[in-house]
């Protein structure tokens, strides 16, 4: 079963790539912290597409707004569609993420 969460993400990397032409493959980035883990975003895409599919990960980095620590957070809980974290030096759950929280297409090959 394909839930509408995991639908709604790789509906609109497939809707990106489209726009390059006519894609025979696609790499795209999902960060440690993104709404979606790499298995679920390859099952639903194997659904939704018959490209050839590359995914690669990307850490997350945050800075703390309380301590001004730069680094990994802790991760607390990965529930189905978020990811619980805190500053790992002082507890703080006021993180800015640098990266590592999101899904995105890095590139496109065409027919």
């Amino acid at each position: 079963m394909i839930d509408v969460h995991e639908y709604s993400i790789v509906g609109r990397v497939i809707e990106e790539a489209k726009k390059q032409g006519s894609p025979k493959s696609v790499t795209v980035v999902i960060g440690d912290i993104a709404g979606i883990t790499p298995e679920e975003f390859r099952h639903t895409f194997e659904h939704m597409a018959e490209w050839e599919l590359e995914i690669e990960t990307e850490k997350a980095r945050v800075k703390c707004n309380d301590c001004g620590l730069g680094g990994s957070p802790k991760v607390i809980a990965k529930l189905h569609d978020q990811c619980l974290i805190e500053c790992p030096q002082c507890g703080s759950r006021w993180l800015k993420v640098i990266s590592g929280g999101n899904v995105y297409l890095k590139s496109v090959k065409v027919k």
